[in-house]
């Protein structure tokens, strides 16, 4: 029987241990690496396990975090862990990994300024005098070729800012390829131009905040 990993979770190898973040009930688990290894064939479609690795993966789907290939709409079924449990059960796991990524020098989190524009002309905001001009912007082949990098480094907490990162034309496709690379994204937006269908996809690939 076939397995995927939830499009909601989210996680990195370090060293001898994995760092999963579980979106959709706000947990953050701590495992090993050979736990990090098989997470990562799994979500890379492999569908070859012993049985030994099945039973392992089994315990991930009773956990919510995979779902059997034939039976999709497993895919957003929630733990039932309410959110800010689970974070406070996190924390310590989270401490570990910014004390690791610290002492190991790798770029744990970014955020990005997609865009200047913005449907918003706050007095305040520091970048109220810059054009909108999309030439001055990152291209979706250069955003994506930086996320890779990103990943290949340890990069995991991910935020998209701007300006309001939902007037790129092509956020959805940006936020989808951060979503693919297994990067917890998180959002900063003024809300104004944003749709049901966004807020739909998004929740459903994972967004964190």
């Amino acid at each position: 029987m076939n397995y995927t990993l939830s499009d909601s979770i989210s996680y990195r190898i370090y060293g001898e241990f994995t760092v999963l973040l579980d979106h959709a009930a706000g947990r953050v688990m701590r495992m090993n690496r050979s736990a990090g290894l098989l997470i990562t064939r799994l979500d890379k479609g492999d569908d070859y396990f012993i049985p030994q690795e099945m039973e392992f993966i089994e315990r991930l789907a009773d956990l919510g975090l995979a779902h059997r290939v034939e039976d999709p709409e497993q895919q957003t079924v929630q733990s039932g862990v309410p959110r800010n449990a689970a974070r406070e059960g996190g924390e310590s796991v989270m401490d570990q990994l910014k004390a690791y990524a610290k002492n190991s020098l790798i770029p744990l989190s970014c955020q990005m300024e997609l865009t200047y524009a913005c449907g918003l002309r706050c007095r305040h905001c520091y970048l109220r005098s810059e054009t909108s001009d999309a030439s001055k912007e990152l291209s979706l082949h250069e955003i994506s070729a930086f996320l890779d990098m990103l990943g290949e480094m340890g990069g995991l907490q991910l935020v998209f800012t701007g300006g309001d990162p939902l007037f790129r034309r092509d956020f959805m496709q940006i936020f989808e390829y951060a979503r693919a690379r297994r990067f917890a994204v998180q959002l900063l937006t003024a809300g104004t131009d944003v749709t049901d269908g966004q807020l739909e996809r998004m929740a459903a690939l994972g967004l964190d905040a």
